[in-house]
């Protein structure tokens, strides 16, 4: 299968400003997105102040013709869907909802990113929330970790500062700042449009003239962002969080999206550590049960360097090992043999991207991507076929080049507090879909949606479980149970569907909800015979083997104390406790101690049975 080429189009309105049109009738609605190609690592004298972030909460706060209660009434009455974000190098607004409502959506786009008002008595209450947010990064383990690793990591480069700011840098900005910031920034020609949904070309474009027509051409100031330069030795750092394991990362500096060496490195993350039939996972996790959680990342974006980075989670004792055991399995690799799991890769990535092409909002995203990182709408499809092109010699010579390249490594380790620090050509036509029950001779009832516009399928059951069905003595049972379940059957054994599912490009997952238990299920659909007997097979006869369930149970145990350290969780644990007692939804969903220790195999096979 081929991921096909777009038939999207770019059109220049009047002012400069870029369009990206991606006519679709297949469903009745539409998303709109405006791009604006500013994003923290061009703040210049105000780095790691948070200015991008604070002026895209700023936006909202009314325009030319809406306040900002009238902004979010009319998006909200239009049947509209809202956000924003922003990351170092974008700061993207979108609208999500019916077809019927677009000019609504744009008109409410365009002025906030354009023709703001930035009201100065919301000023401060703006900082105010964003303060708030500021402490809550700072007290969750994940957003310290990530931010050890990309200081230290890019220790001369934008990218090191986060995106939110530094609370005391974000303090000295000033309203004027913002302005100014939004006047040299936010100009046509800094920005494109970018949208995907039912809508006719010609219409659109004259649409979107008519309300863009008081947004005037204007200069943009330009912005160089600061590049690391190459690395020459090996970059350590740790800190102590409030966390009852330590979070390790080792980080690779590797290349640009432009380099050629891209498609292999992204390849080669996917062989190491994506999926659970990987070699980290199988290897280090699974079989030689160093850590709790593994899994390998190639974060490759425009700007050079990149990074290539293992991260693991693993009791602090084990953290040298842990770090042995990652590189023999790299050196093991860089002389293997590939072909079956450079496939997979190549099968895995594949069915990722096509579930882009699922929603209105994912192709629209898809599409501003492609423009805002290569200047081609294409180049999915394009770096695609790179992708397929890669070969078993390039996995190994990747590898070689940088992950046994010592003097590029990067290692950052987030301690415990009371540990020592360690060093669309198929679209569907109807403009609505048809959704069928049925109900089979067993009972189950099943609903089928048919969606022929990509060749993917999504399967999801839902079992009445959860909370209500446990006590205080069988407390997360139903999240112990669902991490089980694809750990093995009766007939099969954990790693055999892991390889099975990896090597499919699919994906079978369990949890455990406050009503239900949930399965879910992707594939391609050529595939799905083949998964659906998995799914079956995973549903119906898990083996729960001993050795399973102490390893899932220890880190569920770790998840628990990890659990504790967190404000919010504690909190919101006290107030369902207070208002349920101890039963129902006033237990954890994780459980307790108590509760796990007591937990046996066939406590958990009766509670399956159920």
């Amino acid at each position: 299968m081929k991921f096909p080429n777009t038939a999207a189009t770019l059109h220049t309105l009047d002012n400069g400003l870029r369009v990206i049109l991606d006519p679709d009738s297949s469903a009745p609605v539409i998303s709109t997105q405006i791009w604006v190609e500013t994003g923290s690592i061009h703040e210049g004298d105000y780095m790691g102040a948070g200015l991008s972030h604070l002026l895209e909460h700023m936006v909202f706060k009314g325009t030319k013709s809406f306040t900002g209660e009238e902004l979010s009434q009319t998006v909200q009455a239009a049947g509209g869907q809202w956000n924003a974000y922003t990351t170092f190098d974008r700061t993207v607004y979108y609208v999500d909802g019916p077809a019927e409502s677009a000019e609504i959506f744009l008109k409410s786009l365009t002025e906030m990113v354009f023709l703001p008002t930035f009201p100065e008595d919301e000023y401060e209450k703006e900082k105010d929330v964003i303060r708030r947010e500021i402490d809550m990064g700072l007290d969750d383990a994940d957003n310290a970790a990530s931010r050890l690793l990309f200081s230290t990591a890019l220790a001369d480069d934008g990218r090191s500062q986060p995106v939110i700011g530094h609370l005391e840098l974000f303090n000295l900005i000033t309203h004027a700042d913002m302005v100014s910031y939004h006047k040299d920034r936010y100009t046509t020609e800094n920005a494109f449009i970018s949208i995907s949904g039912d809508f006719q070309t010609e219409e659109m474009l004259d649409t979107l003239e008519t309300l863009t027509k008081d947004i005037k051409r204007s200069f943009t100031k330009p912005a160089t962002p600061a590049c690391e330069p190459k690395q020459l030795g090996q970059r350590k750092a740790s800190d102590t969080f409030s966390i009852p394991a330590t979070k390790l990362n080792m980080a690779w500096q590797t290349v640009g999206l432009d380099h050629p060496d891209s498609p292999a490195l992204d390849l080669l993350s996917t062989m190491l550590g994506g999926g659970r039939s990987s070699r980290l996972y199988q290897n280090i996790r699974e079989q030689k049960n160093l850590c709790h959680h593994i899994g390998s990342w190639s974060w490759i974006t425009q700007q050079s360097p990149g990074l290539f980075c293992v991260s693991a989670e693993a009791d602090t004792d084990k953290i040298s090992d842990l770090q042995k055991a990652i590189h023999e399995e790299i050196e093991t690799l860089s002389h293997s043999q590939l072909d079956t799991e450079l496939n997979k890769a190549k099968r895995m990535s594949l069915s990722s991207q096509f579930a882009t092409l699922t929603t209105a909002s994912g192709r629209a995203s898809d599409l501003a991507s492609n423009w805002h990182e290569y200047r081609n709408l294409n180049f999915t499809s394009d770096y695609l076929k790179q992708i397929n092109q890669v070969n078993e010699a390039d996995i190994r010579r990747v590898c070689t080049q940088y992950l046994l390249n010592d003097s590029i490594l990067t290692t950052t380790t987030l301690d415990p507090l009371t540990e020592k620090k360690l060093t669309s050509n198929t679209a569907k036509k109807s403009t609505e879909r048809d959704i069928t029950s049925h109900t089979l001779s067993n009972g189950l009832t099943l609903l089928l949606c048919p969606d022929h516009r990509t060749p993917t399928v999504s399967i999801q059951s839902a079992i009445r479980a959860g909370m209500p069905s446990e006590t205080t003595n069988s407390a997360g049972v139903s999240t112990l149970l669902s991490t089980l379940l694809t750990k093995g059957t009766t007939t099969r054994t954990g790693e055999e569907i892991a390889t099975t599912l990896d090597s499919l490009g699919a994906r079978i997952s369990a949890s455990g909800g406050n009503n239900t238990s949930l399965m879910s299920a992707s594939c391609l659909t050529p595939d799905l015979e083949t998964v659906m007997e998995l799914f079956a097979d995973t549903f119906a006869s898990p083996a729960l083997h001993q050795e399973n369930i102490d390893h899932e149970r220890t880190t569920q145990f770790t998840a628990l104390k990890e659990q504790d350290e967190e404000p919010v969780s504690l909190a919101l644990r006290t107030l369902k406790e207070s208002l349920y007692s101890n039963s129902g939804y006033g237990l954890n969903r994780l459980g307790t101690e108590n509760s796990l220790t007591e937990i046996s195999r066939l406590g958990l096979q009766a509670h399956h049975a159920l």
